[in-house]
């Protein structure tokens, strides 16, 4: 082959490649979001002697391309032949409801009067608990409750004088001090 053919074949390869090697575009903000270290290469120790010191050559900066994420795919599930493409559920979700609260164990009484109780009774529905011996005033008791479905338990007190309080409804999932006032 000749220099002349040579050359033009040379010239016809690479012509189109040079025009779009030639437009230019937009170079993206590439700038790192932190500030950047940049570490010598060349230690103290890689010196040519000790009087002289051989400068490390300018680092290099590169480009990093921001990484874009692609959304991620719904799960392909096996369809029966025939049938219509699955879609995603509009059905509602099920939704949890929150456990209900405990009933407690015990209630603490306090006799907030000034006068000694003989007897408290806590009522929950068919079960009752009584305390039987006298309670001074701003003494507390602890009684154990029977085993209920619910919340709500009744509490009386009988004093010494022979007053007998009204026997309040009490929720024992909230309220754990029952006082005895007047």
């Amino acid at each position: 082959m000749s220099r002349f053919a040579f050359a033009t074949l040379l010239v016809s390869a690479t012509l189109p490649f040079a025009a779009a090697l030639a437009q230019t575009v937009a170079e993206p903000d590439n700038t790192p979001a932190a500030p950047v270290e940049v570490v010598p290469s060349v230690s103290p120790a890689a010196a040519v002697s000790d009087r002289e010191w051989v400068d490390p050559p300018e680092p290099i900066p590169v480009p990093v391309a921001p990484v874009e994420t692609a959304p991620a795919a719904p799960p392909v599930t096996a369809a029966a032949p025939g049938a219509p493409p699955a879609t995603p559920s509009t059905e509602p979700r099920a939704v949890t409801k929150p456990p209900k609260p405990r009933a407690a164990t015990a209630l603490t009484v306090v006799n907030g009067r000034e006068i000694p109780a003989t007897t408290i009774t806590l009522t929950a529905g068919a079960k009752a608990v009584s305390h039987a011996e006298p309670l001074a005033p701003n003494a507390k008791v602890t009684l154990k409750l029977p085993k209920m479905k619910g919340c709500r338990v009744a509490v009386a007190a009988a004093f010494e004088e022979g007053s007998v309080s009204d026997g309040s409804d009490i929720d024992v999932c909230k309220v754990k001090l029952v006082r005895l006032t007047d």
